[in-house]
């Protein structure tokens, strides 16, 4: 189960968007990476969290 949510993960546009440099990502903290994830896992975006609506 976990390796499987690791590579949902790494294949995700979050991921992508965190190994950018130019996003600075890190700034959020896990608890924003995973509510960024969490919200492209349920609508298809991650521009959908409320992390990336208040930027």
């Amino acid at each position: 189960m976990k390796t499987e949510a690791l590579c949902l993960f790494l294949e995700s546009q979050t991921y992508g968007m965190l190994v950018n440099p130019a996003m600075e990502m890190w700034q959020f903290g896990p608890e924003g990476i995973f509510n960024i994830w969490e919200s492209e896992r349920i609508t298809g975006s991650p521009k959908n969290s409320a992390y990336l609506r208040m930027v």
